[in-house]
């Protein structure tokens, strides 16, 4: 809520849209499903940060800003979800390619923003390789890398003599 309220504020927007913005986003149906998959939340609640502190670093020109969107960035790599945090990584490249340059702003603004973006991201994958590396090198010695065998993999399934409980309950 307040990563998104910020957001809009620093959009020029009044706060009673920042409000009303932040509550829809807040308690959206996406935000509301994601409760349950903690990975995705935790990525999730990274982005109006980015978006944040991407808009006052290019737009505001307030240098330090780059450096806290990397490090938004690089939490919303350390969330846990890679497919939400590729699709939070289009979106910002999106952004600063359409959204933050003016109007009439010439395409090498347009390019010079993505390319300031794509710094970050790979500024922030760097940082969070710290932790992931180690865990990858944990991850050699977990038992998940053995498999299952036949007979545990069907430990839970769905025994023959109850299926007919799917036509009478």
């Amino acid at each position: 809520f307040c990563f998104f309220y910020f957001f809009i504020r620093t959009l020029g927007l009044s706060r009673q849209t920042a409000l009303f913005t932040s509550i829809s986003y807040c308690y959206g149906s996406y935000t509301i499903a994601t409760i349950n998959t903690l990975n995705n939340l935790s990525t999730l609640i990274w982005l109006p940060a980015i978006l944040c502190s991407l808009n006052m670093a290019v737009a505001d020109r307030k240098p330090s800003a780059y450096f806290i969107a990397i490090l938004f960035i690089c939490s919303s790599i350390l969330g846990g979800e890679p497919q939400l945090t590729t699709f939070t990584s289009v979106l910002i490249l999106f952004y600063a390619f359409i959204v933050i340059p003016e109007n009439k702003a010439p395409l090498k603004d347009r390019v010079r923003h993505s390319g300031i973006v794509v710094l970050l991201i790979f500024s922030a994958c760097m940082i969070a390789f710290v932790q992931l590396g180690s865990t990858y090198i944990d991850y050699k010695n977990s038992a998940r890398l053995r498999g299952l065998n036949f007979t545990d993999a069907t430990y839970y399934s769905l025994p023959i003599d109850s299926l007919k409980h799917f036509l009478i309950p």
